[in-house]
C-alpha cells in the first residue's frame, strides 16, 4: 500500500484530480454533444463523475495514510523492493525513496494538496506553518530512511560544520525544528 499511495500522490495527475459539479457536467455535455438530455451522454457523465470521485477519494486516502503505510512497511517493503512493479530491487527502493523525498518538498503543488488534507485532520488552524523543509516533514511522518538520506545530503563535507548544523536545526515559521515535528 505504501508504494501504491506514494506513486499515486507523486504522479502529476493526482494533485490535479478535481471533481466537477453537476452544473459543470451539464454544461460540458451541452457544448460537446449539443444535447444534455441524451441518455448516452448522461451515462457518460455519470461514469466520468464516478471515476473522478474515486480518484478524489483515493487521493484523500493516500494523502492521509501514505506516511503510516510507509512507516509500517518500511523494513519489509523497502528492503525487499517490489520487482513486479519497479524493476530490480535496488532501483525499486531508490525509486520509491526518491518519490517519498519529493512528496516531502513543501514547494510543490503535490505537497500542498496532500499535506493540507493531513493538516486539516490534525489541527484546528486552517493553514499549516510556512518554512517546512523536507527534513521537518519526514520527521513529522516518521520516515527514518528518508530522514537519514536528507541528513546525509545536509551534512555533506563541502558545506562546513556551521552551515550543516544550521540547516539541520532549521525551523518552520512557528519555531519548530525536526525534533519538534518528530515528537
Amino acid at each position: 500500500m505504501a508504494g501504491i499511495c506514494v506513486v499515486f500522490l507523486s504522479s502529476a495527475d493526482a494533485a490535479g484530480t478535481d471533481l466537477k459539479t453537476a452544473d459543470e457536467y451539464k454544461c460540458s455535455t451541452d457544448l460537446n454533444t449539443g444535447d444534455s438530455d441524451d441518455d448516452d451522454s448522461m451515462q457518460l457523465m455519470e461514469a466520468d463523475k464516478r471515476e473522478r470521485g474515486g480518484l478524489k477519494s483515493f487521493f484523500d486516502y493516500a494523502a492521509k495514510r501514505w506516511g503510516s503505510h510507509s512507516r509500517l512497511g518500511e523494513i519489509s517493503f523497502l528492503s525487499r523492493g517490489s520487482s513486479a512493479s519497479y524493476g530490480n530491487e535496488g532501483a525499486s527502493e531508490e525509486h520509491l525513496l526518491d518519490r517519498i523525498a519529493m512528496l516531502c518538498h513543501a514547494s510543490t503543488s503535490t505537497f500542498r494538496a496532500w499535506f493540507q488534507l493531513c493538516w486539516n485532520t490534525i489541527s484546528t488552524i486552517s493553514h499549516f506553518p510556512d518554512g517546512l523543509t523536507p527534513l521537518l516533514v519526514a520527521s513529522h511522518i516518521g520516515l527514518p530512511r528518508t530522514i537519514e538520506a536528507l541528513l546525509k545530503a545536509l551534512l555533506k563535507p563541502n558545506l562546513g560544520a556551521a552551515a550543516a548544523q544550521s540547516r539541520v536545526r532549521q525551523s518552520d515559521s512557528e519555531g519548530w525544528t525536526a525534533l519538534h515535528w518528530a515528537v
